[in-house]
């Protein structure tokens, strides 16, 4: 007899299954059948060794009861393969068709069952060879091949649907056992196939399916992967949970570390998984993820977390005083919200990062209007990105009017974002979210590359214009590559520095102020003027105007229109003039729109003028016959 390999995969099996009960589960659907085919690969190698010994002892036991070993072991080969496919169906379907595949493919192993048992069985046994032939291991291997070419086709197929590790497994799976299936085809003394069937097991186990894989050894709860993985099945599925994300922080006036801090998550997740239907995950650093089935789970178990994290955590966590921390939560109630399991992942940490240090309540609701919000970003975030790769980034130019000279001298250059429509988005829907991504820096480089191309091929000097206004944002400010990448630019032009103006605003330089100034007096020495834009929208004050080396200072609309309409305003203007004139800069008031705001800020000594009072922002064809008509006269 030849049944030490069988007994080996059995033995393996038997540990697998052991190690694989004692562990928690999250509930995944692959789990589930993961175990059935853990069993039914068990009870398979099982009825192998017992079908040998039938055979051989055959002579001494009833025929039925020979035959009928035989044929259950060979029926789990059948329903082996079975259970494999709708594992992998598991990551693939969902709803009503998961449910007819489910019904049909275990329909077709019912009724190679039947053709199995009704069918004729021979059997071999010569020295040490044992094996079984005839109509009813045909019916097996039709069966079988047919179950495993559906798994191979599903996993081609459909792989961008499918987790990559878990196609590379099941893949080899297969591969394992298809060559088993072939050597014992061809050679039916080799009984291989029950060990075949054994070791795509351990693949699956150590590459997928062993439940240490799936919890976080410093916490106990269940790790990030696994919840990428559980989240994407409900999606898949269609099935409706709520979530509440903790990010956690030590409390500074405590003295609590991060390493204490690390320590009393035990004890966190501990009570964590004690509430009502929760299942406890811990994300990246010091976050907890913990999903319920409804909205009325998470209500009434939100309550009593939020009081209990108020106060100090010691158990288990190995330190020598309470942890206290701060926690900060997001809620969402309904997961219909998000799109799919890419979409709540995105969700949260874009409202962790935008909320966080905002929230006085250290807590906020993800609802349907928040995620619209959300994806809407998304959308001008792409338009941004098509834009600047298609150049439909148009600069647009404001002209700036001298009060001495009674012409234009200046303009502002103002980005303008065209759609593939030819519609032009208002430039405070996608400023804020090309700051917030971070694609600011590549619009500002854009607009101040087409603002020198424009200045040196129109040479706008000879119309009277002596520079143009660019703005910088804070994030190119704070950029130790600023200087050198402007500096290239301006010499691929072959452009005077004194043609331009750079605006920074009052926000600009606040996190990393040396670094800004150094930027600034390197691009001064170039040649380039500063000006200060939006004095009087922020957090105004005129020591910044010391510290930084700017040239002029340009009233923000607000307070241009502030001073006709409010008595303390009209005071708070007039001494800022003063002391700016004082330091002997120049101004700009933004946002003028009559003749009385013209004539008002003209007798308050202001130089320059800006705004739709004399034009708007225009296009540069536009702006050169507007600069022609007014300053040569031709009007």
């Amino acid at each position: 007899m030849n049944i030490q390999i069988q007994c080996c995969g059995l033995f393996v099996l038997v540990i697998i299954l052991y190690f694989y009960l004692r562990q928690k589960s999250v509930g995944l659907k692959t789990e589930q059948f993961f175990k059935w085919m853990l069993v039914i690969t068990c009870v398979s190698l099982s009825l192998d060794v017992l079908s040998v010994l039938a055979i051989v002892n055959r002579t001494a036991l009833p025929g039925l009861l020979v035959e009928a070993v035989c044929k259950a072991y060979i029926t789990t080969l059948v329903w082996a393969p079975c259970f494999g496919l709708l594992y992998v169906c598991t990551d693939l379907f969902s709803g009503k068709k998961y449910q007819r595949l489910i019904i049909i493919y275990s329909a077709l192993a019912v009724v190679g069952t039947v053709l199995i048992i009704i069918s004729k069985i021979e059997y071999f046994h010569e020295d040490r060879e044992v094996y079984t032939h005839g109509q009813s291991i045909n019916y097996t291997y039709v069966f079988a091949f047919f179950y495993v070419v559906c798994i191979v086709y599903m996993v081609l197929h459909y792989e961008e649907r499918i987790n990559p590790r878990r196609r590379q497994a099941v893949l080899a799976w297969m591969a394992v056992w298809f060559a088993a299936s072939l050597i014992q085809l061809f050679h039916r003394e080799l009984l291989v196939i029950g060990f075949a069937s054994a070791l795509g097991m351990m693949i699956l186990f150590f590459e997928l399916e062993n439940p240490e894989a799936y919890i976080d050894k410093g916490t106990g709860a269940f790790n990030l992967h696994t919840l990428h993985e559980y989240i994407w099945q409900l999606y898949q599925r269609k099935e409706t949970f709520s979530m509440l994300a903790i990010y956690l922080e030590p409390d500074q006036d405590s003295n609590v570390d991060v390493g204490q801090l690390d320590g009393a998550m035990l004890s966190m997740v501990d009570y964590l998984e004690k509430t009502k239907g929760a299942k406890v995950f811990k994300n990246v650093e010091r976050e907890l993820i913990v999903l319920y089935e409804n909205a009325e789970q998470l209500k009434d178990a939100f309550e009593n977390i939020s009081k209990r994290f108020s106060s100090v955590w010691n158990e288990y966590s190995n330190v020598h005083k309470p942890v206290k921390v701060i926690p900060f939560y997001i809620l969402m109630p309904d997961s219909h919200v998000a799109e799919n399991a890419e979409d709540i992942f995105d969700l949260m940490r874009y409202y962790r990062m935008k909320e966080i240090d905002l929230s006085a309540e250290r807590m906020i609701q993800i609802d349907q209007s928040l995620a619209e919000e959300r994806r809407e970003r998304k959308k001008i975030e792409r338009m941004i990105v098509h834009a600047l790769e298609e150049d439909r980034m148009e600069v647009f130019l404001q002209p700036i009017y001298s009060t001495e000279k009674k012409s234009f001298v200046s303009a502002e250059a103002l980005v303008r974002l065209q759609t593939r429509r030819g519609e032009y988005l208002p430039p405070a829907k996608f400023i804020p979210v090309a700051e917030e991504s971070g694609l600011i820096a590549r619009i500002g480089e854009r607009v101040f590359d087409k603002t020198c191309e424009f200045i040196k091929k129109y040479d706008i000097e000879q119309y009277g214009i002596k520079y143009v206004e660019v703005n910088l944002s804070a994030r190119q400010c704070e950029s130790p590559e600023l200087p050198e990448i402007y500096k290239s630019i301006m010499e691929k032009h072959k452009l005077n520095p004194g043609c331009i103006n750079l605006e920074v605003t009052e926000s600009v330089g606040i996190q990393r102020k040396e670094q800004v100034v150094k930027n600034m007096q390197s691009l001064i020495d170039y040649g380039v003027t500063f000006s200060l834009d939006d004095f009087g929208n922020g957090q105004s004050n005129l020591n910044y105007i010391v510290d930084m080396p700017v040239h002029i200072v340009k009233f923000d609309k607000d307070m241009t229109q502030a001073y006709f309409n409010n008595e303390k305003a009209r005071f708070v203007l007039e001494a800022a003039i003063h002391m700016i004139h004082g330091m002997k800069l120049e101004m700009v008031s933004e946002g003028v729109e009559t003749e009385e705001q013209l004539q008002g800020m003209t007798k308050l000594g202001i130089q320059y003028i800006q705004g739709y009072y004399f034009s708007r922002p225009l296009q540069m064809s536009e702006f050169l016959e507007f600069v022609k008509e007014w300053n040569l006269g031709d009007r």
